[in-house]
């Protein structure tokens, strides 16, 4: 797994080890250890930075990158000349996750709702620790769709279920 550095590359990372720390994360990726630190190195090869190819890809995961508009701007904390890069915009997590396409023949609603509810639990325990102890900070936080996407069979994919979240940095 490779470890990005940077202004950028930083922020990406805080947001992986974020999302791996949460609890709530390592369940619905099945991330198993017999202490935290293992659930959260378990549940770090379900998270994927800027891109990935296929046969690294195990799901369930979440793909993270920059949204439009990333941008660095230069902050100083005092009247001295001491700037510092600070990045701006938004980091994207995109969740994709297999489902059972059977189940949603059957009653699409409920697995719309199971899919959906599981994703949001997520984000609401990221939510729930921005900006602490080195944890991802960010001013807000929006879905780039209205609900979770779902690719099917007879289109000639998988039976995915894909959801984008935007956290606004900077």
């Amino acid at each position: 797994m490779t470890t990005l550095t940077g202004t950028f590359g930083g922020t990406l990372e805080t947001f992986r080890n974020t999302l791996a720390a949460s609890t709530v994360f390592q369940t619905w990726c099945g991330a198993t250890g017999d202490n935290a630190s293992e659930l959260t190195a378990d549940a770090l090869t379900h998270t994927h930075l800027i891109s990935v190819t296929q046969d690294d890809f195990v799901l369930p995961a979440v793909l993270l990158f920059f949204g439009e508009g990333a941008d660095r701007k230069a902050v100083s904390y005092s009247n001295k000349n001491d700037f510092h890069p600070w990045p701006s915009g938004e980091v994207v997590m995109r969740f994709e996750e297999s489902y059972d396409y059977d189940a949603w023949c059957t009653d699409s609603e409920a697995v719309a709702t199971a899919k959906f509810q599981g994703i949001e639990a997520i984000v609401d325990d990221i939510v729930a620790v921005s900006g602490a102890d080195g944890k991802a900070s960010f001013v807000r936080v929006r879905s780039m769709t209205s609900e979770p996407q779902f690719t099917f069979p007879e289109q000639g994919r998988s039976s995915l279920c894909i959801w984008e979240w935007a956290f606004t940095i900077g």
